[in-house]
């Protein structure tokens, strides 16, 4: 029964996908399409190619991890994929928006029918219902860091942030709520998936777990600058799970990661991004010189292409290059917590754990011996360390929006084509990617 209502429910995401690109213009019969059984809300939250894959990847293809040659850039097929690369004000590719907002309506699907479900197995139900309110969180998130501006105390009660969606109903309308209205959503959800979901780890890391949601909430609150929570939920994770994979166990080739290795919480991956794909993407010699030769990263995420440029292969997603991991692993939430406790004043609590990745990360004692400096000095290591550590997973571009220039020592970002592109590290801030033109006409959304 299970196997049966998962082929029929697929069938219904693709014309969910569908509709989503017409801002999900087509409503289903819910009777034939809602889940009835426990089993068949846990069919569809299983569902790794629609749940697991579909974040937008604007978050990479607008960083400065990577460039585009021109003639990489002129061979992209949509004009929106170029368009992303140069931070333009035309809307963006729709399947950017879909995609996450695919994941959200999935989620609305499980937890409306658990309402009606009556079944007497109340750990389980509460369980699916925190596994879909994360899934919900997890895909607004990603949604509010490219297709809203940052995250800034007053300003973020008036600036346009995200559309809350909490009906499975494709047909109903919905306004644009603000960014801090929509933070305070993500956050509620992730609140309560904390008390409903019981397990810290799973068989695979692609169902939400109590830890996963920790994790979560600390990479929101970082975002938000509130220091404190972000530590205390990056540390209450941390006192429970801290492995993390030993780089020098890694055998070198050219994609030498496992995806469900032992650092993953929460695997995740973007669409599909054809400028990120190492056919496409380089890595210029400035950003390759942010490794340095005692960095096992260095040879681990990087591979020489037969014209001599360098491109990024160290991806958690093994062989399939071109749709980049960007789940939540123990090494970044040991950075949320290192950072979260520099910025407090507790200096050594957050060179102790840049110390203790370093292990794993280093090939020689070096990098440690930096870190007795002052708070200004270690803010700055703290953030070059992060972009080591979570190249190419989308997080470059949220650390840019959410730091200032002198933290950050970068003053803008270029791409260098026909022209010079330019966008300063303080407009990015303020910056927003378009909606996709089908969502705006709907009527209902404010374009950014």
């Amino acid at each position: 029964m299970r196997k049966i209502f998962l082929i029929v429910f697929t069938l219904f995401l693709a014309t969910l996908q569908i509709a989503c690109q017409k801002y999900l213009e087509t409503k289903p019969d819910k009777k034939m399409l809602l889940p009835e059984k426990l089993e068949d809300v846990e069919a569809i939250l299983d569902n790794v190619a629609q749940l697991n894959m579909g974040a937008s990847g604007l978050s990479e293809i607008g960083s400065d991890n990577h460039f585009l040659p021109i003639n990489n850039f002129n061979a992209l097929t949509l004009d929106e994929y170029r368009e992303g690369y140069i931070w333009s004000k035309n809307p963006a590719y729709k399947l950017q928006w879909s995609s996450p907002y695919t994941v959200i309506y999935i989620a609305n699907t499980a937890l409306h029918a658990l309402k009606d479900i009556k079944e007497t197995n109340f750990f389980k139900k509460e369980e699916l219902e925190g596994r879909a309110l994360f899934f919900r969180a997890h895909s607004l998130f990603n949604i509010v860091q490219v297709f809203a501006k940052q995250y800034r105390d007053k300003k973020s009660e008036l600036d346009l942030g995200a559309v809350l969606v909490e009906s499975p109903d494709v047909n109903t309308a919905y306004r644009r709520a603000t960014v801090a209205e929509s933070y305070r959503f993500i956050i509620q959800d992730l609140e309560r998936a904390i008390t409903l979901i019981k397990s810290d780890r799973e068989v695979y890391p692609t169902r939400p777990t109590k830890l996963a949601a920790e994790g979560l909430l600390a990479l929101v609150y970082l975002q938000m600058s509130d220091y404190e929570r972000a530590y205390a939920y990056a540390d209450a994770l941390l006192q429970r799970y801290d492995e993390v994979l030993d780089y020098q166990s890694v055998s070198m080739k050219r994609f030498p990661f496992e995806p469900f290795n032992e650092e993953v919480i929460f695997y995740n991956r973007m669409l599909v991004q054809t400028n990120l794909m190492p056919s496409n993407a380089r890595i210029s010699d400035d950003v390759f010189a942010l490794f340095k030769d005692n960095d096992m990263r260095k040879k681990l995420f990087f591979s020489k292409n037969t014209d001599g440029s360098i491109s990024f292969t160290g991806n958690y997603s093994a062989v399939e290059s071109n749709t980049q991991f960007n789940g939540i692993t123990v090494p970044e939430i040991m950075l949320v917590r290192a950072e979260s406790a520099i910025r407090l004043g507790r200096l050594d609590e957050g060179r102790a754990d840049l110390r203790k990745l370093a292990k794993y990360r280093y090939v020689d004692l070096s990098f440690s011996q930096t870190l007795d400096v002052d708070q200004i000095s270690l803010i700055k290591i703290v953030l070059e360390e992060r972009r080591r550590e979570l190249f190419f997973r989308g997080r470059r571009w949220s650390d840019l929006r959410r730091c200032s220039r002198s933290e950050l020592g970068v003053f803008e970002l270029s791409r260098q084509l026909d022209k010079v592109y330019t966008i300063s590290i303080e407009d990015l801030a303020d910056f927003a990617y378009h909606i996709p033109f089908d969502v705006v006409m709907r009527g209902d959304v404010i374009q950014n």
